[in-house]
C-alpha cells in the first residue's frame, strides 16, 4: 500500500535483474575476483558520482567454496523516485557499470510505477575470447526512454 503522506507522483518504481557470466569465454577465477572487488570496493571510491546507484543496488556473490557458475551470478534490484523521468541517465549509470565488468549476458525488468513493465536484455558481443578485459560491447534490447503515463498503466494494458 502507498503510503498517504507522498502524491502519487512520487511512488517508487523498480528496477531489478541478472548479470550472468559468458559461458563461451573460457573461466578465469580472477575476473571473478576483479568483479568482485569493483562492485564492492572500486565503484564508490571511482572519480564518476553515480545519482542512481548505490552500494546496496547489487548483491554481489562472495568469493568462498560454491560452485562457479553461482559465484558468478550478481543480483541487482532497487525501487527508485522519478526512475521513469530520468531513465535514460539510469541507463547510462548501469551501462558505465556494466562496462567496467566481465559478463555475457544482463536480463533486467522496470516496474514503473506510472509507465507500466518493460524487459530489458544486454548481451555481449565480443570477438575476442580473453576472458580477463571487461565486456565494452553489447547488443542492447529494450527502451532507452520511457513514456510517463499518468494512471501507470500503458494505453494497451487499460
Amino acid at each position: 500500500m502507498r503510503d498517504a503522506h507522498f502524491p502519487k507522483d512520487f511512488a517508487d518504481s523498480w528496477f531489478y535483474g541478472c548479470i550472468r557470466p559468458s559461458y563461451r569465454i573460457p573461466f578465469a577465477p580472477t575476473t571473478r575476483h576483479e568483479d568482485y572487488a569493483y562492485l564492492t570496493k572500486q565503484l564508490w571510491r571511482g572519480d564518476r558520482a553515480l545519482f542512481f546507484l548505490k552500494p546496496e543496488f547489487f548483491a554481489v556473490p562472495g568469493l568462498g567454496r560454491a560452485p562457479a557458475a553461482e559465484r558468478a551470478l550478481v543480483l541487482f534490484g532497487g525501487n527508485f523516485v522519478e526512475l521513469e523521468e530520468r531513465f535514460p541517465q539510469f541507463l547510462d549509470e548501469f551501462e558505465y557499470v556494466l562496462s567496467h565488468l566481465h559478463w555475457g549476458r544482463v536480463h533486467a525488468h522496470l516496474r514503473g510505477r506510472r509507465s507500466g513493465s518493460f524487459e530489458f536484455s544486454w548481451t555481449a558481443t565480443r570477438d575476442d575470447l580473453d576472458a580477463t578485459i571487461a565486456t565494452r560491447q553489447w547488443d542492447f534490447a529494450g527502451p532507452r526512454a520511457i513514456e510517463i503515463l499518468h494512471d501507470g498503466m500503458r494505453a494497451s494494458e487499460g
